[in-house]
């Protein structure tokens, strides 16, 4: 065989490997983009946090703020509705935020609908990240949040029994699978989607180990509940959208007005407190982070609540609290 020849047959073997490799490539990222569209990672035996697109990155601002506060107070952080029945490209703020808090040792609370609990996949790791967290609470709500889970207030004992007890019992059998453990650390404060409690609520949940009720008030039937000797009770709090209202059409304060109104918190309700000294709730909720883009971070919203955060931190008359301290504060 002359090499003018062979020099052929080499450059054709090279081109079949080049054009397999390419065609192998299209049929994986193809396949990738099917079984994530159609949401199949477990069938298809992918991991859906390698095939999800990188999420657009948020430029943290550090606006090195002050809060200023005149007198020694505590503040409880919380988000609300941390929900597996949210979109695969939104789990990533679920681990944004609880990177935010671990890293930053900032205490916080974070509310649950543990019938849409997933214990696989990007939820089950980001879920974990909160439930191994020092620095968040987790804090059962409801069951799954559905309508009849709105009007709490106007059910049977056994109703609002069986609510509760299914969200408890679905938390323990989830968490068991995901961390292949059976000694599960059970959440002990509560929270009821509309915040339609009564004394009736009260009474299951303590029965069911709960000790903590944490949420505001805005029913219509029962007016605010007092805190008993061995059950704690809040429902009033400063939102960080101005309207007190979740989603992406929420609107936030900037973090001056927030300072302003926790120095001149005012509410016709008891306030909790622990030696004398008041505790403030500070709100919000996942579903507020959203941009009006679908699955994007609003970088607006994000900065203030980091920034509100991190000045809370260092100012030396805040202490932020969790529920399950503050209980032990008051007993």
């Amino acid at each position: 065989m002359n090499s003018r020849l062979k020099n052929i047959l080499i450059a054709l073997v090279f081109i079949f490997f080049i054009a397999l490799i390419i065609d192998l490539s299209f049929i994986t990222i193809t396949t990738a983009k099917k079984y994530r569209l159609f949401g199949f990672y477990e069938e298809a035996g992918l991991d859906d946090s390698e095939i999800a697109a990188p999420p657009k990155e948020i430029k943290e601002i550090d606006l090195n703020l002050s809060s200023n506060m005149s007198e020694i107070i505590y503040i409880a952080p919380y988000v609300g509705d941390i929900d597996g029945d949210v979109s695969d490209d939104w789990l990533y703020f679920y681990g944004k935020l609880a990177d935010f808090h671990n890293n930053n040792q900032i205490s916080s609370a974070f509310s649950f609908y543990p019938g849409t609990m997933r214990d696989d996949g990007k939820f089950k790791q980001v879920f974990l990240k909160m439930y191994h967290s020092k620095y968040i609470e987790l804090v059962q709500k409801g069951y799954i949040g559905d309508e009849k889970e709105m009007i709490m207030d106007t059910l049977s004992f056994e109703e609002q029994e069986n609510i509760i007890k299914k969200g408890q019992d679905e938390f323990k059998k989830k968490i068991q699978k995901m961390t292949n453990n059976n000694e599960i650390k059970m959440p002990r404060a509560y929270n009821q989607i509309e915040g339609n409690i009564d004394m009736t609520s009260v009474k299951i949940l303590e029965s069911l180990g709960f000790n903590f009720y944490f949420d505001m008030f805005i029913g219509d039937l029962t007016g605010p509940l007092n805190s008993t000797e061995t059950f704690d009770i809040i429902q009033y709090g400063v939102g960080f959208s101005k309207e007190g209202t979740a989603g992406k059409e929420a609107v936030f304060q900037n973090p001056q007005e927030i300072f302003n109104q926790i120095k001149n918190f005012q509410v016709d309700q008891p306030i909790l407190t622990v030696n004398s000294i008041k505790i403030i709730p500070l709100w919000a909720h996942q579903q507020d982070f959203e941009s009006k883009k679908d699955d994007e971070i609003d970088p607006e919203k994000w900065n203030i609540y980091v920034n509100t955060l991190k000045a809370l931190q260092k100012d030396p008359n805040v202490i932020l609290v969790s529920p399950s301290r503050i209980y032990a504060g008051r007993h």
